[in-house]
């Protein structure tokens, strides 16, 4: 299931981007190839029907998924991508040719659905490969490509399939794996920030503060919000400001460099109390992008 907002926001965006140009420029598309006898003499309602009908139906399908992602809505969702697909190569006469069409889709469902899905997008697609095959030799759908050799086009297309799949969540389940531990590592320190006692900023340049930890409500006086921004200047003491940008400056000389400092600050009740602490530069660290400045009271 989707749990990134943005991610879900992205996703709802791309389906009417679909609706609205993607499946509609497709179908003019396969309708002018019609017309000049590069796919099958399918029946001209039939085609925008299978691309923006399907796209539509798709949509409900993954909106049924995502508010109630159990196992039926989630190969509901996957059979009708597919059957849709299918459907549409089948259509042009090309059938497995255009196989890779199956695979493109799939790559999607994969992405938002997860590694595990990985099963059920390929017995889905491989079906319908069958089914769009055993039309074939039916006489029930056309085909450009001579009998009985779209069959074995069919069987390449199928293996091509398989690894294509067996390639894809490979990839995925490293990407997740990768994501797991970045996600156990981030709630460990912030387990960590959160219990300490000691204090946390993260400060850009220009003394920007982006970040303050929990401790500061304990410490001095003041939630964490009210530290951040760039305002908070005048809580030091005015003897220790210029020592201050002297420590931060000389951490900003080298990429991870650091730099002892002790200061006053006011606390939240009106109290001095005394502060030692470190500051790191982490510029280049692209998960901080400041100055990282750790401190204990030791009034």
């Amino acid at each position: 299931m989707i749990s990134d907002p943005s991610r879900a926001r992205a996703f709802r965006g791309e389906h009417f981007y679909s609706v609205l140009f993607m499946a509609p420029s497709a179908a003019i598309a396969i309708l002018a190839l019609r017309e000049i006898g590069l796919v099958s003499n399918t029946p001209v309602w039939l085609i925008p029907i299978l691309l923006v009908g399907g796209e539509v139906l798709a949509i409900g399908c993954d909106a049924w998924w995502r508010r109630s992602p159990g196992r039926l809505q989630m190969h509901t969702r996957i059979a009708t991508q597919a059957v849709v697909v299918t459907a549409t190569i089948y259509a042009t006469g090309w059938g497995p040719a255009l196989a890779i069409g199956t695979v493109l889709v799939g790559q999607e469902t994969l992405a938002v659905v997860g590694s595990s899905a990985e099963r059920a997008v390929l017995a889905w697609n491989l079906s319908f490969l069958a089914i769009g095959e055993g039309f074939i030799a039916l006489g029930w759908v056309p085909t450009l490509i001579p009998v009985p050799e779209v069959h074995g086009l069919a069987a390449l297309a199928a293996i091509g399939v398989v690894f294509s799949y067996r390639s894809l969540r490979s990839a995925l389940v490293e990407n997740e794996a990768a994501a797991s531990r970045t996600d156990i590592r981030e709630r460990r320190f912030r387990a960590l920030v959160q219990s300490s006692s000691d204090l946390v900023f993260v400060v850009e340049p220009g003394a920007t503060v982006t970040y303050a930890s929990p401790s500061c409500t304990e410490v001095l006086g003041y939630t964490p919000e009210e530290l951040l921004g760039s305002g908070r200047a005048s809580l030091i003491d005015t003897r220790f400001i210029e020592d201050l940008r002297t420590t931060v400056a000389h951490a900003l000389e080298t990429p991870g460099g650091t730099a002892e400092f002790a200061m006053r600050v006011r606390h939240g009740d009106g109290s001095w109390h005394w502060l030692d602490g470190i500051a790191t530069n982490l510029l280049d660290d692209p998960s901080v992008h400041g100055v990282v400045i750790n401190a204990r009271d030791v009034t």
